[in-house]
């Protein structure tokens, strides 16, 4: 049951990241309203799956990973 709502949750954070390309997480935790250990786990499930990138410099940023065409 939890794969499910994760996996969901998960989708629609990739697709506002495909909309707005790179947000922080406190940007991701404003918008969503997820709690921080729930917006890892569902950041965590993207990147296993190779759909997002994580960068680090000032703050901890997030991007989706463009796909070769």
């Amino acid at each position: 049951m939890i794969k499910e709502i994760v996996k969901k949750d998960a989708e629609a954070i990739y697709l506002l990241l495909t909309k707005r390309n790179t947000l922080t997480i406190g940007e991701l935790r404003e918008i969503t309203e997820y709690q921080e250990l729930y917006l890892s786990l569902v950041l965590g499930w993207l990147a296993k799956e190779g759909r997002v990138y994580l960068d680090i410099e000032d703050e901890l940023s997030v991007a989706p990973v463009q796909k070769a065409v």
